[in-house]
């Protein structure tokens, strides 16, 4: 028996894990979008969050996941992002307009706080998705 998640367990409608999918997207949007500096960047991060859309159902499909993991897992790697990066998302934007007017210079980094939060928070987050996964994979098998 899996003592992590017993997905049988949890009764919450399927429009629930919809729209805290879309909640997530649009956070990541709000955050990301608006400090961009020019709409080449804002097209770029404003495509980020298509990136799990590709990759999460096929890893699903590999694991026979259901519907809500994915979406629990497509949520947590979308918040991943701002959580671990958005607190310094003007200096980020600032960046980005530095890299696309002078192009990209090795010396051009965030600052090494932001650099340690991104390096926490992001895997963290994220992998509570790639854990959903593996879990609901787990207890299919068992």
């Amino acid at each position: 028996m899996n003592d992590f998640i017993h997905w049988s367990t949890v009764s919450v409608d399927p429009w629930v894990w919809w729209l805290t999918a879309l909640g997530a997207t649009a956070y990541f949007l709000a955050v990301f979008v608006p400090v961009m500096p020019t709409p080449r960047a804002k097209l770029s991060w404003a495509a980020r969050p298509l990136i799990p859309v590709v990759g999460i159902p096929l890893i699903g499909l590999e694991l026979g996941s259901s519907t809500a993991e994915l979406l629990i897992a497509y949520t947590c790697f979308t918040l991943s992002l701002p959580l671990g990066l958005g607190w310094g998302r003007r200096h980020l934007a600032q960046l980005v307009l530095d890299q696309e007017t002078r192009g990209s210079r090795p010396d051009d980094m965030l600052p090494m706080g932001m650099i340690a939060r991104a390096l926490i928070v992001i895997p963290c987050v994220a992998g509570v998705g790639m854990w959903i996964l593996i879990a609901g994979y787990l207890d299919s098998i068992r």
